[in-house]
């Protein structure tokens, strides 16, 4: 498919080819929706950006939970080009997968294939994460996503392992980076005293006055000089 949709004009492929691709997603014949799936990145860079978000991308996202592994797997890394995708290799209309397929689309999809049986799905899980990294919500890295990965760093399978490793490395970039953003601490400043610190001194006038004076005037009718000695 990829050797004749250039020569085709992205209206024609939006209005007419895309009805008929999507039914191949739901054929009956594994080998028809495996070859849907792949056919995808030749069909992706003519689509408008809502085209691309609403109708292409949720249709690939449901075929992770595919009775097929191997469609499952090559899914999954479709979506991960899709996320990757650069100028001049796969160029997509305006950005491309945007910010609301990655956070409630791709995100809970790839978080529930990383417990998926099969071990070039739980890879392909990690590397579509990995390519996701930039996009995803630093908060949602920390509290969600690397602890769903987290068991898959002592998987039974070792190239799991190392996806894991390297996926959870390139996420913690990403958290570090927003880290370095925050404030130091997130407790709120104590208001300013509403009492000034002169007011101790204004308050002085208004104390009543002691009698030591009069005791001192007594004591100086005796001819005593009123001071140390009196102690």
């Amino acid at each position: 498919m990829g050797s004749f949709t250039h020569a085709i004009p992205s209206s024609v492929v939006s209005k007419k080819v895309l009805p008929n691709f999507l039914s191949g997603f739901s054929d009956a014949a594994p080998a028809i929706r495996e070859a849907t799936v792949k056919a995808s990145l030749a069909i992706a860079p003519k689509l408008p950006q809502k085209s691309l978000n609403t109708d292409l991308l949720k249709q690939l996202v449901r075929m992770i939970a595919d009775a097929e592994p191997g469609i499952r797997t090559n899914t999954l890394v479709c979506i991960g080009k899709l996320c990757a995708a650069k100028e001049g290799v796969l160029d997509l209309d305006g950005e491309g997968v945007n910010e609301n397929s990655y956070k409630y689309v791709i995100g809970p999809a790839v978080m529930q294939a990383f417990r998926d049986q099969f071990p070039p799905v739980r890879s392909a899980a990690l590397a579509v994460a990995g390519a996701c990294a930039p996009k995803w919500d630093a908060l949602e890295i920390a509290r969600r996503v690397i602890p769903s990965i987290s068991p898959l760093l002592v998987d039974g399978e070792r190239p799991v392992r190392t996806a894991a490793l390297k996926t959870v490395q390139a996420l913690v970039v990403r958290v570090e980076q927003h880290a370095q953003s925050m404030p130091d601490t997130a407790a709120k400043k104590p208001p300013a005293p509403t009492v000034p610190v002169s007011g101790w001194n204004d308050d002085e006038d208004d104390l009543p006055e002691s009698d030591d004076n009069d005791d001192n005037d007594d004591d100086g009718d005796d001819g005593d000089d009123g001071g140390w000695g009196n102690w």
